[in-house]
């Protein structure tokens, strides 16, 4: 097994994020419930995209090393989550006021 370089996992990483940016549009943009339940759904719907393709082709791998990079697929994919709603989902002011009070 070789490494890649550089280069190729970073081209790799963002061709990754513009698919799941453009697969999640329509998610962010007619999305009507709470931001973080908006949150939760993209990220694991994020993490299940990933990681089942990542830990089906890297099954030769210890299970410790399968376990330890899908938690941090998991936490990678609720942070990209999470960074896609607080930019692109708008906050509704009038239910977080109401919340507030």
């Amino acid at each position: 097994m070789v490494l890649p370089d550089a280069g190729v996992t970073l081209s790799v990483q963002i061709l990754r994020s513009v698919l799941f940016l453009l697969a999640a549009l329509p998610v962010l943009i007619l999305w009507s419930g709470g931001r973080l339940q908006c949150i939760a759904l993209l990220g694991f719907a994020f993490f299940l995209l990933a990681a089942t393709f990542e830990i089906v082709m890297a099954y030769e791998l210890p299970a410790v090393l399968r376990i330890t990079h899908s938690i941090e697929i998991l936490a990678d994919s609720m942070i990209y989550a999470w960074l896609m709603v607080k930019l692109l989902v708008q906050q509704d002011v009038h239910r977080e006021k109401s919340l507030a009070e």
